[in-house]
């Protein structure tokens, strides 16, 4: 079959965009916390079952699984900023049967493609070890090949932990060489990342 342009045409670029989303204001979770949304704090499980569909626990009978909590504060001190004042504190632990082992969120849509995946968290001295993994238990599950460790704060990249450091030409790359950051390589990817 052959095809016949009545006019010049060329190839649509399409720039790289990124996709931001805070965990702490999925559409489901906004709804389910009204208003105390950035106005008080709230558990995310309540009556056995999680307040927003965004959010699941891999196990709802833990002791501790009513502190997983939505918490908001406007007191921001420049040892622990949060952003927009609230975050999510989760109780996990993999070796303690009173605490979830996992939990999963529910990301925007994405389309297809090459992604640079930047986790931005609070440093705990107690929190565990992540392993990431996009679509779990599905056929096209993807483990992401980075460890998080949320026990460790900014200078364990070799950035130092103040306004020189932090605005740094190389922070950047001193946090990509120490694996801060973890590439996310959507499954049936046709066009390459530039």
């Amino acid at each position: 079959m052959l095809h016949e342009s009545l006019h010049t045409f060329a190839i649509k670029v399409r720039a790289q965009v990124p996709v931001y989303f805070d965990v702490a204001t999925s559409p489901e979770l906004l709804t389910a916390l009204g208003a105390s949304y950035r106005n008080a704090n709230k558990p995310l499980v309540e009556n056995g079952a999680s307040i927003a569909s965004s959010i699941s626990f891999e196990n709802y009978t833990v002791i501790t699984i009513g502190t997983n909590a939505y918490n908001y504060t406007t007191s921001l001190g420049l040892t622990r900023p949060y952003a927009n004042g609230d975050w999510l504190n989760l109780s996990v632990c993999t070796n303690n049967a009173n605490r979830v082992k996992y939990f999963d969120l529910k990301t925007p849509y994405l389309v297809k493609g090459r992604y640079k995946v930047w986790i931005c968290y609070a440093q705990n001295a107690n929190a565990p070890n992540f392993q990431v993994v996009f679509n779990p238990g599905r056929e096209n599950e993807q483990i992401l090949p980075n460890i998080v460790f949320f026990n460790q704060n900014l200078t364990a990249s070799g950035v130092a932990s103040n306004a020189a450091g932090m605005g740094s030409a190389n922070a950047d790359n001193l946090m990509l060489a120490q694996g801060i950051n973890v590439i996310w390589l959507l499954p049936a990817i046709t066009t390459p990342a530039a």
